[in-house]
């Protein structure tokens, strides 16, 4: 029930017997139905009992004599047009105010600049490499250059992104891993091109030239700042030009086809070359910085000389960082805000849960005054869409029937050009697989007796009980042990076994491709077993033991 004014005025008059019998008999049922009313009845009582303790003050008998001669010389008639000191207070600091701004004076505009530099100075300091934060992998560069995905710490929780939105501008993008889309990977890559060990390694020493240079145009410090150079777009063009530089030297045929065509390739390769670039860019006082608190363009003076010397104390460590020098970034106040940020003629900031993007304006574009280089990116933009398009692996359309006959269809490329099958497919419940139902599942025998995927990708003569004999030797294989692929002498035998009749580069190539899909599917499993554990600690965090704090016991001995 709320208590009302005249609940708590009928209460006080209550205590003092000042009721009419109506009014009485109302607060009395009020106090029998309403604890609350209860409560503030016990301390309007406890109040006036306290207030009856004490003594009343003795009357004044001269107090009317001195008060007349008060009331007489007291009064001025022109108080009552006097004005509270605060408001002339107010108004004198407005008319400053406004002499100051008439005047023109600089003086807020330095104050205003002042707190800028403090707060650019402050996270700026100390500025260090990227591999600091996360140890830059083969895998993480190609990442970089095809997928346009950077780590920014050891784990890969966050990453940086670099991109375009569908209205031309660049962008920066911070975002948990959870939220980037799978792409192309360095074995899909080696796979398209038919590159042998020898090539791979160039490839990755092609990499590796581009390691340090990545690092020194990102760079972090200990106040969770990431400072992003515009050269980054421009290692990110060049990276990529190199990549597919070099697989079209060592196998143009397949390079040419993955790119759409001779004269398209042709058109993209007339770019000019990159001219060699330094390690530290020219223009290395330009950064995008995003802080746990602002996101801004700045100049900063960067210490070339400490990052080369990260940098080499990372290289001398095998790549890594002990856990003491480790940087760990934690933006989490970033993504607390939510929403779009846009301020007139600055950055437009976009924030959710995953991600923060930072859209950049034209002004300050990193490829503003390099349209060639722009052409460039959006070209070779294009023809690495066409190549993740192109990569060598089935894709199956299934719609979600539940207990009906589906078609599967198959779309792969072999050595004689590309194929696609159909396959019709009796499937039992897949909405709610019970037990008993997996029994009924069937396997896709229809792939390995089509006649058209053994000409296509088994040109050699092999009979239907091989092709059978070997699925079932690979399930068996990978069921046992994992260590099966890593082992020459059974890996030798299975061949002899199977693939006796076949040319020995066909055997080559197969058994390779077998170990790093294996290799590749063990570390995806990993991966994904350790997400999961970190799912499971977020779902269900275990609370700390407390440790037993020791008691310290003293005895005084007197003597």
């Amino acid at each position: 029930m709320k208590i009302t004014n005249k609940i708590l005025e009928n209460l006080s008059a209550y205590l003092d017997g000042e009721l009419t019998p109506e009014e009485r008999f109302e607060t009395e049922e009020l106090l029998k139905s309403s604890p609350q009313i209860q409560e503030e009845y016990q301390k309007i009582k406890s109040l006036k009992d306290a207030i009856n303790n004490f003594k009343p003050l003795p009357p004044d008998e001269y107090f009317e004599t001195r008060l007349a001669p008060k009331l007489k010389t007291g009064y001025n008639f022109l108080d009552k047009y006097r004005i509270p000191r605060p408001a002339i207070l107010f108004a004198g600091a407005t008319v400053i105010l406004m002499i100051l701004l008439q005047s023109g004076s600089d003086f807020f505009e330095e104050w205003f600049s002042q707190g800028k530099s403090g707060l650019e100075s402050f996270y700026s300091k100390n500025l260090t490499s990227l591999l600091m934060a996360a140890d830059l992998t083969n895998e993480d560069l190609f990442d970089f250059a095809f997928n346009k995905n950077l780590p920014l710490d050891e784990t890969g929780n966050k990453v940086l992104a670099i991109g375009t939105d569908e209205t031309g501008k660049e962008f920066l993008e911070v975002k948990y891993a959870g939220a980037v889309q799978p792409g192309l990977k360095l074995n899909d890559f080696y796979r398209q091109f038919n590159l042998n060990q020898e090539q791979q390694n160039k490839v990755d020493s092609i990499l590796d030239s581009y390691s340090d240079r990545l690092a020194s145009v990102v760079l972090v410090n200990d106040k969770n700042t990431i400072a992003v150079n515009p050269e980054l777009w421009r290692y990110h063009s060049r990276l990529r030009q190199d990549l597919l530089a070099y697989a079209s030297s060592v196998n143009r045929e397949a390079v040419v086809t993955a790119f759409g065509g001779e004269s398209e390739f042709n058109d993209l390769m007339r770019e000019p070359e990159p001219m060699p670039v330094p390690v530290m860019p020219a223009s290395a006082e330009n950064y995008y910085f995003i802080t746990p608190d602002s996101i801004f363009f700045s100049r900063a003076v960067v210490d070339e000389n400490r990052i080369q010397n990260d940098i080499a104390r990372i290289r001398k460590r095998v790549k890594s960082v002990s856990e003491d020098d480790r940087i760990r970034l934690d933006l989490s106040p970033v993504f607390s805000e939510q929403g779009e940020l846009t301020k007139s003629g600055s950055m437009r900031v976009m924030i959710n849960d995953n991600s923060i993007r930072v859209v950049i304006p034209e002004n300050i574009s990193p490829l503003e005054k390099n349209r060639d280089l722009e052409k460039l990116a959006s070209k070779l933009d294009s023809a690495f869409k066409q190549l993740k398009k192109k990569n060598m692996e089935f894709k199956f359309d299934m719609p979600p029937v539940a207990g009906s006959e589906f078609r599967v269809n198959v779309r792969t490329e072999g050595r004689s050009g590309r194929a696609s099958y159909s396959y019709g497919y009796d499937a039992p419940d897949m909405v709610i697989i019970k037990k008993d139902s997996i029994k009924k599942i069937k396997p896709l025998d229809s792939v390995f007796i089509s006649k058209q995927f053994r000409e296509t990708h088994f040109p050699d003569s092999m009979s239907v009980e091989k092709l059978q004999k070997l699925a079932d030797s690979l399930s068996k294989k990978f069921g046992k042990d994992s260590q099966w692929f890593n082992n020459q002498p059974d890996l030798d035998q299975f061949f002899r076994d199977n693939f006796a009749d076949t040319s020995r580069i066909f055997k080559d190539r197969l058994r390779e491709e077998m170990r790093q899909e294996w290799l590749l599917f063990r570390k995806e499993m990993n991966r994904l077993r350790e997400e999961m554990r970190r799912f499971r600690e977020d779902l269900n965090p275990q609370k700390k033991k407390q440790e037993a704090e020791p008691i310290e016991i003293r005895y005084n001995i007197e003597t």
